[in-house]
């Protein structure tokens, strides 16, 4: 009991350094870099004429904290998002099935989300009239 309780202790304090009540944290710079290595993955994918796309899937009790983290940073360099927290609302557990992934319903809406904006920016063909790609 000992060893477990210094475990969960440990882990708690590690987690704290990088999340609070209020969200992530820019704590060793961990925003900055993630923010440069989506910056770094859209370059290369425009650069190999793909448009490049992020799913944001936020955990399990962290409400949005993920999408208000990065959501800003993405749309700052103009790379489209997907985030979790819209349709799967992370802190209700009827969100998930036993195994922790998102009920079948909730990944569906997520998907079509997705969809849909693919088809707006045209990437199906041409954008619709007054979108830009």
């Amino acid at each position: 009991f000992v060893r477990r309780a210094l475990g969960q202790a440990h882990q708690r304090g590690f987690e704290a350094r990088f999340r609070d009540a209020n969200g992530l944290r820019n704590e060793a710079n961990m925003l900055d870099l993630a923010e440069a290595l989506l910056v770094e993955f859209a370059r290369t994918a425009r650069e190999d004429g793909r448009l490049p796309w992020v799913f944001l899937f936020n955990d399990q009790g962290y409400s949005d904290y993920l999408t208000r983290a990065l959501g800003p940073r993405l749309a700052r360099h103009d790379i489209p998002f997907v985030d979790s927290a819209r349709d799967a609302p992370v802190n209700d557990p009827h969100t998930f099935i036993p195994d922790g992934h998102y009920r079948p319903d909730l990944e569906r809406r997520i998907a079509e989300r997705w969809v849909a904006d693919l088809t707006r920016r045209g990437v199906f063909g041409t954008p619709r009239p007054g979108q830009s790609p």
